[in-house]
Parts: C-alpha cells; sequence; structure tokens
C-alpha cells in the first residue's frame, strides 16, 4: 500500500507518527506493531479492513 500511493519508507513514518527505523522494521518482518501502532499506520495508508471492537460481553 505504502508503494502504491508512492510513499517512501520516511513518508509513511511522519503520516504514522512512528520512526523510518520502525516501518523498515515492520516490513522486514522484525517486529510486530502493537496494535495502537497498526491502528496508526492503518489511518495513514487509508487502509480498509476488520474493525475490533470491545467485547460488551452478554
Amino acid at each position: 500500500m505504502r508503494e502504491g500511493r508512492g510513499w517512501s519508507q520516511n513518508d509513511l513514518a511522519r503520516e504514522a507518527a512512528v520512526t523510518h527505523s520502525a516501518v523498515a522494521r515492520f516490513e522486514a518482518g522484525g517486529t510486530i506493531p502493537t496494535l495502537p501502532v497498526l491502528e496508526r499506520l492503518a489511518r495513514a495508508l487509508d487502509a480498509q479492513g476488520p474493525t475490533v471492537r470491545p467485547f460488551s460481553g452478554g
């Protein structure tokens, strides 16, 4: 998605408020982003996907 937008890793890092090195590690499979970081990445890329909602019980 990042490359499809013509963005560099720096561009995505800036838009998602993470470091360039974090983006590089995620893309290389070296680390897995936390849910809050994943949400920021998805928002930056206008990604559509399943919505996770807290369990409400019952």
